[in-house]
C-alpha cells in the first residue's frame, strides 16, 4: 500500500471513530421527585433525573431506550430564555414540556420524533424543560398552566 493510500484510509477511519459516542461521556445525573399539578386537579409525582450542568443538558436522554411511566428528565436553566432541543441520538419518542421561571407550563411538544436532528423550540421563554415518555401529556391530563413543583 502506498503512503498516500494509507493516509487516506487512516483519515476515513479517524473520521468514523470521532463520530462515535465516547464511553467516557457517561454522566451520572442526580435524581429526585417533582410534582405536576394540572389546573383544578391533584398533584402527580414523577421521579426525574436533573440535567443542570451544560454537559448534563447536552447529553440529556440520548441513547436511552426506555423510561418508566412516571419518570423523566428535568432540564434546569439559570434564566428564562427561548430553549432549543433536538432528538438526535434519542431512540425514544418524548413529550417535551416547557415551564417558565414561575414554574407554569407554557408550551408542549407531544411525541417528539426519535433520532431526529430538527430543532424543537419553546416558542416562549422557559426556565425548565421536562421530558417524559410520549403520551404522558394526554395520559396524565397535563395542560397549559400545569404547575411544576420542585421540592
Amino acid at each position: 500500500m502506498h503512503a498516500i493510500q494509507f493516509l487516506r484510509l487512516a483519515a476515513v477511519f479517524g473520521t468514523l471513530f470521532m463520530a462515535l459516542p465516547v464511553a467516557s461521556e457517561q454522566i451520572t445525573f442526580s435524581r429526585g421527585d417533582i410534582q405536576l399539578v394540572p389546573p383544578g386537579d391533584d398533584p402527580i409525582s414523577f421521579e426525574v433525573e436533573f440535567a443542570i450542568t451544560p454537559a448534563e443538558r447536552r447529553h440529556g436522554l440520548m441513547y436511552r431506550t426506555a423510561l418508566d411511566e412516571k419518570a423523566g428528565m428535568l432540564f434546569v436553566f439559570s434564566n428564562n430564555a427561548l430553549r432549543h432541543f433536538w432528538m438526535k441520538d434519542t431512540p425514544l419518542s418524548l413529550d417535551i414540556l416547557f415551564f417558565t421561571a414561575e414554574q407554569k407550563l407554557v408550551h408542549v411538544v407531544p411525541s417528539a420524533e426519535p433520532n431526529n436532528d430538527a430543532v424543537i423550540s419553546s416558542l416562549v421563554p422557559a426556565r425548565y424543560v421536562l421530558e417524559l415518555e410520549a403520551g404522558s401529556v394526554n395520559r396524565f391530563g397535563l395542560a397549559i398552566g400545569t404547575a411544576l413543583v420542585i421540592p
